[in-house]
């Protein structure tokens, strides 16, 4: 597999997650979870 193809795994669960983050009383955990997923995305992608 690609770098860009592990980065876009990495996005389409930040996307999620900040999708889920619309519909949620507590939307602070799901941008965290997104801004790790799209770091970790990053650093994998670079990793390989």
């Amino acid at each position: 597999m690609e770098n860009k193809g592990i980065r876009a795994i990495w996005y389409s669960w930040a996307l999620a997650f900040l999708w889920l983050n619309a519909f949620t009383d507590i939307p602070y955990i799901f941008v965290a979870l997104a801004s790790c997923c799209i770091i970790i995305g990053n650093i994998r992608s670079r990793q390989l």
